[in-house]
């Protein structure tokens, strides 16, 4: 796309270029055919490059594929990481009964949890003793 903005903005500089080595009979008409030709050039190049389709727009949607390819990277590494986990889930029984315990809460019998968390004492507690 980019060589294809460069081929665009190179025609306007060829028509200039032939301009200017018409012989015309009057040095007026020719100052007047370059300076027309001028504008009409830089007008194609600000159209070029402001339009839709122009160089703005892929200067915007190359950063934008930056980010989406950073983005893509972050996912992958947790898909990969995800996939060691998969067959360990499958097969292997102390995974699975980390995993049950870690995400449903589960403790077994003989197990005492510890609590960092502070809790008040029920007043209805203290009363009856």
């Amino acid at each position: 796309m980019a060589d294809n903005l460069k081929l665009t903005c190179f025609w306007p500089c060829i028509f200039i270029m032939i301009s200017m080595n018409m012989n015309a009979s009057d040095n007026r008409q020719n100052k007047t055919r370059t300076i027309t030709l001028i504008i009409v050039a830089a007008a194609y190049a600000l159209l070029v490059t402001f339009s839709a389709s122009g160089a703005v727009k892929l200067y915007r949607l190359k950063a934008q594929m930056k980010v989406m390819s950073q983005k893509i990277s972050v996912l992958e590494t947790k898909n990969d990481n995800l996939n060691k986990i998969i067959p360990l889930l499958r097969d292997d029984p102390d995974t699975i009964k980390r995993a049950i315990r870690k995400r449903l809460g589960k403790v077994k019998r003989d197990e005492i949890i510890y609590s960092s968390s502070k809790e008040t004492p029920d007043s209805s507690d203290t009363d009856s003793q």
